[in-house]
């Protein structure tokens, strides 16, 4: 919850299922399991798990619009012999299909696209009740030729590539092109303004080797496409630099990595000069 509050209030926008996966389900949970002598952990995430080589590879699901190993990224491959993805081969209609058959305690319910620790409102509003000085987040929004278009009430509640609810009018349509906690400052501006084709990752978690691979593509988001891309690595940083030109990459998203439908590791995206 501090990571979740503190990326915000940096002008982030950042992806907690991620952090969840790796430090607690995957991290101290799986500890706890192999504490009492169990050898595997097994989870209803939508993604396959194969071992070629020697290696575990972790690949797509066959439901590619649920396909969950994007939020697997930033695990350590030492992991992954221990865990079990018994839905790697099924759909979630295959999966409500069979719970129905089998008369296993089932209910319709929307699907949530919030974290867990989210129980009521949204993101601003629960960051908004857990800051003491929520006055001290507030400031303008300008274009980006530096001129004030209005005011805002916390710049935690933008995020790149934001429309909608900026506040504000305009002859054309405005997108929040970034966002600056120093200056308190959200920057909106055209939506050509949102492509680029090249951006920069830190912690870079490579599962599998990524020199190993030459065909590399990258989702900058849960259910994005992947693009093609080549990367420049020092360390655990690295530039990313697209074939084509994408929009709304979010400082604080999580950056997966790809040959094909195999999943080679994650990163997350910096800010410019980070």
């Amino acid at each position: 919850i501090d990571y979740f509050i503190d990326s915000y209030l940096n002008g982030l926008t950042p992806n907690p299922c991620v952090y969840c996966n790796r430090l607690i389900k995957f991290g101290k949970f799986l500890e706890k399991v192999k504490a009492v002598g169990a050898d595997y952990l097994a989870t209803g995430h939508y993604a396959c798990l194969a071992k070629e080589g020697g290696k575990f590879l972790l690949k797509k699901n066959k439901d590619q619009k649920k396909s969950q190993e994007y939020f697997l990224s930033l695990l350590k491959p030492e992991v992954l012999e221990h865990l079990v993805f018994p839905l790697a081969d099924y759909t979630k209609e295959d999966v409500k299909k069979i719970a129905k058959k089998h008369d296993l305690i089932f209910k319709e319910r929307p699907e949530s696209q919030d974290v867990c620790f989210v129980r009521e409102g949204n993101y601003s509003d629960f960051i908004k009740e857990n800051i003491s000085e929520p006055k001290k987040y507030w400031g303008d929004i300008k274009n980006i030729d530096g001129e004030v278009l209005g005011k805002h009430k916390g710049f935690y509640n933008y995020t790149y590539g934001q429309r909608t609810g900026l506040g504000i009018s305009w002859h054309e349509p405005l997108y929040v092109n970034s966002i600056d906690a120093k200056s308190r400052e959200v920057l909106v501006g055209g939506r050509d303004h949102l492509f680029r084709d090249s951006f920069l990752v830190h912690s870079l978690n490579q599962i599998l080797p990524f020199d190993d691979y030459r065909d590399i593509q990258v989702k900058v988001r849960y259910n994005s496409d992947s693009f093609d891309c080549t990367l420049k690595i020092r360390d655990s940083k690295a530039e990313v630099n697209l074939k084509d030109r994408i929009d709304a990459i979010t400082p604080g998203q999580v950056a997966s990595f790809y040959s094909g439908d195999v999943l080679l590791g994650g990163a997350i995206i910096a800010k410019d000069g980070s």
